[in-house]
């Protein structure tokens, strides 16, 4: 006979009750929160038929793990939408674990999908990286800090400029200042050292991932927030529309809405927030995207707030997301050689190898050819699916675009059409400032 068992965890202990089918209890126990504890308890109180729920801890996963294979189901619930026990009279730990059996027996638990260790492992590195990343922004902002007390003022904004650097190392400054500034000046080094450690394993996940590969052919994704998004997403099935996938991230607008009255606020900020945060980011490097994601973010801002913009082009781009992965695809309108630069910079630190220099077959000699501008030199761009062979890639079909999609990237024509072929352009070189003595 199947039964529902409710854990409640702790850091030191777990309080467990099991429920029959008709809601009698059938046992409650209590047991150390440590691997051979979790597993003696498997063994002696549950079976094959059972069900266990749990909220999502620290280490809920590894609970969960650890009992997978004593029982048939394992579901691990959203705190925040538990409103059973958050709202109890009675809020103890035996209570806490009846009411998650009771909600688990009725099937009213809403459940948290658990990532394969894979996926598991990715969020691990992603989230270490940016608490480092964080750790070194809060060293620079101290140094300002100091040198605003002072009334100084840097050479550069950057403090990882040469100019800034070395204006901090060679000024003068007060001896306790100078103690700080130097201290947090070594910090900042370790840990660039440190961040530099912990993208060489992303890389090399990265570059062995297809999906993140796929999703760093969007204008402004980067390695770091490819690895990021496709960690808080996994696997794409699991989503029934685009829109499911923009609620999981949080990018969705508050709805409100009574008779025939309805009102639109903020987004939830639901989900992943490292990975809604990196698309945003992602979003305000649209500026100078020549597709159709650039053009819908200059539109908006023209009379929206500048972040109002980034939030609904990371809506935008996380629609996109759902597309590109559910059909195994890449950007259809992405800058040839800005993301040629990017795979092969990807490719360069997961194996240390460049890819080999292919020439590239431009207009033929017969045809007219445009002068050449004084003080420029002729640089030539690959055609969009010659940039995704050469990278792995699946190429675009693009006979295949459904109707809709050409009205919508009928204004860009010409650019889409300089995406189907390899064409030359004329660069203007950068004079040489003689060096002064």
């Amino acid at each position: 006979m199947a039964r529902y068992v409710g854990l409640d965890l702790h850091k030191r202990f777990i309080v467990a009750c099991a429920l029959n089918e008709d809601g009698s209890v059938a046992f409650r126990t209590r047991f150390n929160c440590s691997s051979e504890g979790i597993v003696r308890f498997a063994r002696e109180h549950l079976s094959r038929q059972d069900a266990v729920a749990l909220e999502v801890t620290t280490h809920s996963q590894a609970v969960a793990q650890l009992l997978v294979p004593f029982v048939a189901r394992v579901v691990v619930s959203n705190p925040t939408k538990t409103k059973a026990i958050a709202a109890a009279t009675v809020k103890t730990d035996a209570v806490d674990a009846k009411t998650l059996a009771q909600l688990l027996r009725s099937d009213f638990l809403p459940e948290v999908w658990q990532p394969d260790p894979e996926s598991e492992t990715l969020r691990s590195l992603v989230t270490f990286r940016s608490q480092l990343a964080g750790t070194r922004t809060r060293y620079q902002n101290r140094i300002r800090s100091i040198l605003q007390q002072l009334m100084l003022e840097l050479p550069s904004r950057r403090l990882d400029a040469a100019q800034a650097r070395r204006a901090l190392e060679e000024g003068e400054l007060p001896e306790t200042e100078r103690l700080q500034v130097d201290t947090l000046l070594t910090l900042i080094d370790e840990t660039d050292r440190s961040i530099t450690e912990v993208d060489e394993p992303l890389a090399r996940f990265a570059y062995a991932s297809e999906p993140i590969k796929l999703l760093m052919t969007l204008p402004g994704m980067g390695m770091l927030a490819a690895c990021a998004v496709y960690a808080a997403i996994g696997d794409i099935t699991r989503f029934r529309s685009s829109n499911h996938l923009v609620a999981y991230l949080g990018l969705a607008p508050r709805v409100k809405q009574s008779a025939g009255h309805t009102w639109y606020g903020s987004i939830t900020k639901t989900g992943n927030r490292e990975a809604r945060r990196l698309l945003v980011l992602a979003a305000g490097h649209l500026t100078s995207d020549e597709g159709p994601l650039g053009d819908f973010y200059r539109r908006l801002k023209t009379r929206k707030h500048g972040s109002v913009a980034a939030v609904a082009a990371a809506r935008k781009i996380a629609e996109v997301i759902y597309h590109m992965l559910s059909n195994n695809e890449p950007y259809r309108y992405a800058a040839p050689q800005r993301t040629l630069e990017k795979l092969d910079r990807l490719r360069a630190q997961a194996t240390g190898q460049r890819r080999e220099r292919q020439p590239i077959a431009v207009a033929p000699k017969n045809e007219p050819q445009t002068p050449k501008p004084e003080n420029s030199r002729r640089c030539a761009v690959r055609a969009l699916n010659e940039v995704y062979r050469l990278s792995g890639l699946p190429p675009i079909d693009w006979a295949a675009l459904k109707e809709g999609e050409k009205r919508v990237t009928q204004p860009f024509e010409e650019y889409v059409d300089s995406l189907k072929r390899n064409y030359a352009y004329y660069r203007k070189i950068r004079a040489e400032v003689a060096a002064t003595p």
